[in-house]
């Protein structure tokens, strides 16, 4: 005749005979999922970072072609120029 066990007990004891080969198996599982997960984030983050500076560039770059477009189409030359230095008018007198 088997030993009576309260029906709430096996689960209990089944549980501190199973935790330590639990603790071995998932423990670096979820360690390893954390690692990973934290260093998908980093790469994302660098890479948004990268695409962020991009667009700023091209944005800035669009902003100072249109610029240049728009001087050349007036006929504007009394503005500085890159180096600063102001140009003359078209008839070349100061």
């Amino acid at each position: 005749m088997a030993p009576f066990v309260a029906p709430f007990c096996a689960p209990f004891i089944a549980g501190l005979l199973t935790a330590p080969l639990v603790k071995r198996i998932v423990k670096p599982i979820a360690r390893g999922t954390v690692k990973t997960s934290v260093g998908l984030v980093y790469d994302a983050k660098q890479a948004s970072l990268k695409a962020r500076d991009e667009v700023k560039d091209a944005a800035t770059q669009a902003a100072r072609d249109k610029d240049s477009r728009e001087l050349a189409a007036s006929g504007n030359t009394d503005e500085a120029g890159p180096d600063g230095a102001r140009a003359h008018g078209p008839s070349g007198k100061h």
